[in-house]
């Protein structure tokens, strides 16, 4: 990674590894959008540089390192983030110059069904002061967006097919906009019409009220509720 101001390089370190096993390779390799960006992330007048890394593997990881420059101490300093499987998009808050980080919260993945059955509620990362902060809250498009897609899938499920996942991240999304009461009201009408009994007898997921009573664990522990 490097970085050149005025024609003097003041940035030259090579990542270190994201675990004992990963050797982070440059996110081109996998031609992402932007592997390398100069972008605005907050109010200061100085833009950030962000360098994008990918870990290899069936699903993990893109690894991104954040630089800011400060003044004061005439120096880049710098910060990284784990995105875990899907990466991220730049996103721009309506009547604001900079951008924030939009990803999905890799947590549910394996939680509660396979990973390919799984959903994954959004999660919106803003830069500040060299740390990245939960903003999804502050993006409630985003997360009504998200909503109307699992509810189409979880109708089109139901009865039919496996909604434990998808129902996991649309109760998620549901306490993402403050609605926790309708979030566990669609849960216990699950539980009563038996959608969350898994015609296959699955024992590696939990069913029917050992369901219930894991969800709402989940997302008392993940701060959704």
């Amino acid at each position: 990674m490097e970085i050149f101001r005025d024609g003097r390089r003041v940035v030259d370190r090579r990542p270190p590894k994201s675990c004992g096993y990963c050797n982070l390779i440059p996110a081109a390799a996998i031609e992402l959008e932007h592997p390398v960006s100069v972008i605005q992330l907050d109010g200061s007048p100085e833009p950030e540089v962000v360098f994008d890394f990918w870990t290899g593997g069936a699903h993990c990881c893109l690894v991104s390192f954040i630089f800011n420059w400060n003044a004061g101490a005439g120096m880049y300093e710098s910060t990284q983030h784990n995105f875990y499987d899907f990466g991220y998009r730049f996103i721009k808050a309506s009547g604001s110059n900079w951008f924030s980080f939009q990803g999905w919260d890799w947590r549910f993945g394996y939680r509660f069904g396979c990973f390919g059955c799984s959903a994954f509620p959004p999660q919106v990362w803003r830069y500040r002061v060299g740390r990245l902060i939960d903003a999804t809250r502050s993006y409630p498009g985003i997360v009504k967006a998200d909503r109307r897609k699992l509810r189409r899938i979880y109708r089109n499920r139901g009865g039919k097919a496996d909604v434990r996942p998808v129902l996991a991240a649309l109760v998620a999304d549901e306490c993402l906009l403050g609605r926790r009461s309708a979030g566990m009201r669609l849960l216990d009408l699950a539980l009563h019409r038996g959608y969350l009994r898994h015609p296959h007898r699955d024992t590696v997921w939990p069913l029917s009220r050992a369901y219930v009573h894991k969800l709402r664990r989940f997302l008392r522990h993940t701060g959704y509720c």
